[in-house]
């Protein structure tokens, strides 16, 4: 009996001593594991949710995707207009849509698996300047922030995830003890890959020469050389092929406001980055409020936490400064990186939004590195594993932040409460106009009108009067449906495609008029839609029978001779030019 007993309590030591080698000593290879597993338990919900937001229209109907055309992919496209250019997102999902199609769970896995591999590479650049179980615990920072599920979750904004990965490899590159000019060309490719997957993979070259500047002074102007070469290039193609310049977004509100409402509202705009990041409870998507007066609550109290918080960061660089004079050009570094991914989106250029999740990608990393120097060299050392409380503390927070991340997520997975959750937080006529439709793509078109009019009375534009005449058109309501077609036509289009309206607009308001009988009205629209589309083959065809009804035949001749001639394969086409030239009644 004594030699069970023994033998039991020998398995469980050594069940203990196995369980404790999980963790203790802490290898760089246990804390990938470990960085994984929790990447994988913490995100697995998101590998099944659905298209939302852009999706349907970067990614489902999005015919640039539908054939490999690396040509059509750095020309002019949905992914490459008002403003942005973005070529290798653009290849990024090319090349997925051929392997995977309209899949979304391999492209959710994907975005899973880079978010998880910036992790890793965060973890071995913290490594670098922290002990390894701190850098651990800001790389689950990292990892699990609920700021993180837009970057993570919404497959339309891989890009933030993708332009980090080629940059984050250019900077391990660099902080490496053995540079040389081969290294430094490599870099030079990788940070060019990231400027081609998002304007924002600027900010590596800026961050990189800074790091050289201060670090490694004997490279700095080989890469600043090489570094305005590469930017000089991606500005070239960018503008001559690309054909994208910098462009105003008015429907956006920041854009429509003064240069002095922008400076009233970028103190709220910072405030709500440093906020959610310590306090990441109230989370929404599609911001678009702006600060057009100062108030107490909207510019005096989020100045007063801006300088508050900056005020403390300074405060921490100068006793870290007078503790250890060397620590503070690490402390500088990880502040320059912060500050970076900070102004970029402050609203000091006008963006497509007020504040965004995914733009915190960059700057959420340089802060970690921030609080990685004031907790290594300030308070105490992670180093001290024994310290149960600190331990304690820092799975909490872990914990805290990614159940709070699940969550999220679980929001993720339906639009229509994603969309109503968004607008509790800030409504606006885009994310009323983007719960209209979702209600659309779910098939619960009574609920759309609501949502959809709701838009158009905060702000009528052509491409919410059109949704809204659609809506009314599926639910069988045509004269209801045409007038907001007409609206649409009449609104401004504030979207700078370089056309007067959005093509449907002409397309179904001339469909309906050629339904009520009223040929004055869609001739007048196609004429104005072959004038501001005229490559698109389907407005000739609606012109021939708008002509054939008017009783013009050689107009309508005419018209179905250029709808033959874009489209000669069309058999439609060819069938009514062959039944006007033989003048045979339709």
């Amino acid at each position: 009996m004594d030699g069970l007993v023994k033998t039991t309590e020998k398995r469980e030591v050594e069940e203990e001593f196995s369980f404790r080698k999980l963790f203790i000593p802490l290898t760089t290879l246990k804390a990938i594991h470990w960085i994984v597993l929790v990447g994988v338990m913490v995100y697995a919900i998101m590998l099944f949710n659905p298209a939302v937001w852009d999706d349907n229209e970067y990614l489902l109907n999005n015919s640039t995707l539908q054939t490999i055309n690396i040509p059509a992919y750095f020309g002019v496209n949905i992914f490459n207009n008002s403003g942005q250019y973005r070529p290798l997102t653009v290849s990024y999902f090319g090349v997925l849509y051929a392997i995977f199609g309209s899949n979304l769970f391999f492209y959710h896995v994907i975005q899973l698996v880079l978010h998880i591999t910036n992790a890793i590479l965060l973890f071995l650049l913290f490594k670098i300047f922290f002990n390894k179980k701190l850098s651990l615990f800001l790389s689950l920072l990292f990892l699990v922030h609920p700021m993180q599920v837009e970057s993570v979750s919404y497959i339309s904004a891989t890009d933030s995830t993708l332009f980090f990965l080629f940059g984050l490899i250019a900077l391990l590159i660099g902080v490496t003890k053995e540079l040389n000019f081969r290294k430094i060309v490599i870099q030079q490719i990788l940070l060019f890959a990231s400027i081609l997957v998002k304007e924002t993979g600027i900010l590596f070259f800026l961050l990189i020469l800074f790091y050289q500047l201060i670090f490694k002074k004997k490279y700095f102007v080989i890469s600043l050389i090489l570094s305005c070469i590469s930017v000089l290039l991606y500005f070239s193609i960018r503008i001559y092929i690309g054909n994208v310049t910098l462009v105003n977004r008015p429907l956006i509100p920041i854009t429509r406001i003064t240069v002095a409402e922008r400076l009233l509202t970028i103190p709220q705009v910072i405030f709500y980055y440093i906020k959610t990041f310590f306090y990441p409870v109230t989370l929404g998507i599609n911001q678009q409020w702006v600060v057009t007066s100062p108030s107490v609550s909207t510019f005096y109290v989020p100045l007063f936490f801006d300088v508050l918080f900056f005020s403390l960061l300074c405060v921490f660089g100068y006793r870290i400064f007078k503790k250890n004079k060397k620590v503070i050009t690490v402390y500088i570094f990880f502040s320059a990186w912060f500050l970076l991914g900070l102004g970029i989106h402050s609203q000091l250029v006008a963006l497509d939004m007020t504040v965004a999740d995914r733009w915190a990608y960059f700057s959420l990393a340089g802060l970690l590195g921030v609080i990685g120097v004031i907790l290594q060299h300030h308070f105490f050392s992670f180093g001290k594993y024994q310290n149960k409380i600190v331990i304690s503390i820092a799975v909490l927070i872990i914990f805290l932040l990614a159940a709070r991340t699940v969550v999220r997520n679980i929001e993720w997975q339906n639009p229509i409460n994603l969309w109503n959750g968004a607008i509790a937080v800030n409504d606006n006529f885009l994310s009323e106009d983007q719960l209209a439709s979702a209600y659309v793509y779910a098939d619960k078109l009574d609920k759309a009108v609501n949502p959809a009019e709701k838009s158009v009375l905060l702000f009528p534009n052509d491409n919410n009067l059109y949704n809204l005449g659609y809506i009314y058109e599926q639910l069988g309501n045509i004269q209801q449906a045409k007038k907001e077609y007409r609206l649409a036509y009449q609104a401004k289009n504030y979207i700078p495609w370089q056309h007067q309206h959005y093509l449907q607009v002409y397309e179904q308001l001339a469909i309906l008029s050629l339904r009520t009988n009223d040929q004055k009205t869609a001739k007048d629209v196609l004429l104005a839609g072959v004038k501001d589309y005229p490559g698109t083959p389907e407005l000739w065809y609606l012109l021939t029978i708008c002509e054939y009804k008017l009783g013009d035949q050689k107009s309508a001749i005419n018209a179905a001779q250029k709808a033959l001639l874009l489209s000669p394969n069309d058999a439609k086409m060819k069938d009514m030019y062959q039944k006007l030239l033989n003048n045979q009644p339709r």
